[in-house]
């Protein structure tokens, strides 16, 4: 089935957290563990649709977007494989994605990719991941469903937290640069037709409207920012997304230069009228690490 290309704006009720006065003495978390307790529970905050929001399609649009003045942009990029496993990904996936952030900023002193990883909306495929009532979140091979809470994956906490973890040594040095930590997202396999991702423009955010939750794994506890629902927050997507198409997102930025001061708020979305027979969405994310000569 032929997908659109037409741009088409979107009507839908985006998930938010919920505050509660109770994080004014406990911290937001989620515990993505196995072996919990049953009577012990695995995070203490909600999310919950708000009101319906415009979600904007820049088909036709996609060179308006910057980094630095709205958080994300959209880049070309033939893609190199049709196979996802972890030594394609690894091997000739990767190293796209590197070949094309410093085609994009050419100031990149040196880059680290810390995290990967693939989505599908194909419920069947995400039930059958599971062992018991876990998903082995270490193997990257398993597929996540999309996020569908509007957040930033990273706090500057958790940023700064980042590079001591994975640089080690050389985190005082790359410390005292300007860094960031990008997203690079793109489709497989087919167009996007349901679930596309939601971008919201950075510059549209203020500060103190997002709320620190901690993320808590076996080896490690990151923590990410949830905004709070706010009229008139800026939204986009690109309808009918295809593999050439990526997306690229600032979670985190030591310096802003422009006016997209917060990291990107992004999430999911069920479109309202796709077609029964639309195919899951399938998507691959990249995290990385990106510091700069100045």
């Amino acid at each position: 089935m032929p997908v659109t290309t037409m741009a088409k704006n979107q009507r839908a009720q985006l998930r938010y957290f919920q505050w509660s006065p109770d994080f004014e003495k406990t911290k937001p978390y989620e515990l993505l563990l196995d072996n919990i307790p049953d009577d012990f529970p695995v995070t203490n905050f909600e999310t919950s649709p708000e009101e319906a929001e415009t979600i904007h399609d820049i088909r036709g649009m996609e060179k308006s977007f910057t980094l630095e003045e709205h958080g994300f942009c959209i880049a070309e990029q033939r893609l190199e494989t049709l196979v996802f496993d972890q030594d394609t990904i690894e091997n000739i996936y990767l190293p796209q994605v590197e070949e094309l952030l410093k085609g994009l900023m050419p100031n990149i002193q040196s880059l680290f990719i810390f995290d990967w990883r693939l989505r599908s909306s194909d419920r069947k495929l995400i039930g059958a991941q599971f062992e018991g009532d876990y998903l082995n979140l270490a193997d990257q091979t398993n597929r996540l469903f999309p996020a569908e809470a509007v957040h930033i994956d990273q706090s500057p906490v958790s940023a700064y937290k980042r590079v001591i973890y994975h640089m080690k040594d050389q985190a005082p040095e790359l410390l005292r640069r300007k860094f960031q930590v990008i997203n690079v997202w793109r489709p497989i396999h087919h167009a996007v037709e349901n679930y596309p991702l939601a971008i919201c423009d950075a510059s549209t955010v203020c500060s103190d409207r997002v709320i620190a939750a901690d993320h808590v794994r076996r080896d490690y506890q990151g923590e990410s920012y949830y905004p709070l629902y706010t009229p008139g927050y800026k939204w986009y997507y690109l309808s009918g997304q295809m593999e050439h198409e990526v997306t690229v997102f600032k979670t985190y930025d030591s310096r802003p230069a422009g006016s997209a001061k917060v990291g990107c708020p992004h999430t999911a979305f069920k479109v309202p009228d796709v077609h029964p027979d639309a195919p899951p969405r399938e998507s691959i994310e990249v995290r990385v690490l990106v510091f700069f000569n100045s």
